[in-house]
């Protein structure tokens, strides 16, 4: 199976021009509260700019299904990704695939990721590191083996922590539909953290090999 790749935390043209350079096959922007937000009319000018083929994916948190929807449409959104406090109800009203966020902690994560993947307009399951308070963005790895007890029909998109230097061993171990990729394809120039082009270069090689 070929792994595909998102680079999520889109913010900037400059970021979608050498993106639309890369071998990337879905890019993420962030709608919850993060230093990686932006809101719809921002997504709609990126989503503009970006290369016909790879995926826009929205990352929500808090909002409001009313909300999503018309995301959605404005953004020119292909998948919606939903992390905490988002019901089967509220999922089936979604107007667009959904790919369903669980911070993975012990077996009962893995259990609930199971039950998800039979709800209505849920094609996807991403499984991302737990920390306390937070929903996605960690930076953190975890522990890889619980994804051994997932269903084997699940569509699994890895995130949590991953980087150029972690992402072969990740690849190997958990062998995931899509990588998602995050901090770990970001650099800090002065107070500016954004997108590393050489970071993702590296990333997409990993992945390819």
């Amino acid at each position: 199976m070929h792994t595909k790749i998102k680079i999520c935390g889109i913010k900037s043209l400059e970021e979608i021009e050498f993106i639309n350079h890369m071998d990337i096959d879905y890019i993420g922007f962030v709608f919850a509260e993060s230093r990686r937000q932006i809101d719809a009319a921002q997504a709609k000018v990126l989503s503009a700019a970006l290369r016909k083929d790879i995926k826009r994916v929205g990352v929500f948190v808090q909002k409001s299904i009313e909300e999503i929807n018309t995301i959605i449409d404005k953004a020119g959104l292909d998948i919606v990704q939903v992390h905490k406090n988002y019901t089967r109800e509220m999922i089936a009203q979604i107007e667009a695939p959904v790919w369903y966020g669980i911070s993975i902690k012990d077996a009962d994560s893995i259990d609930e990721a199971n039950q998800a993947i039979a709800y209505k307009n849920v094609s996807g399951i991403v499984t991302d590191s737990y920390v306390k308070g937070m929903e996605g963005g960690t930076g953190q790895t975890f522990n890889w083996e619980l994804l051994k007890n997932i269903r084997n029909d699940a569509f699994l998109i890895l995130a949590g922590g991953l980087n150029p230097d972690n992402i072969g061993e990740a690849i190997k171990a958990v062998n995931p539909h899509v990588v998602d990729i995050s901090s770990g394809a970001e650099h800090t120039i002065g107070t500016i953290t954004m997108k590393s082009e050489e970071k993702i270069r590296k990333l997409v090689s990993e992945v390819k090999k």
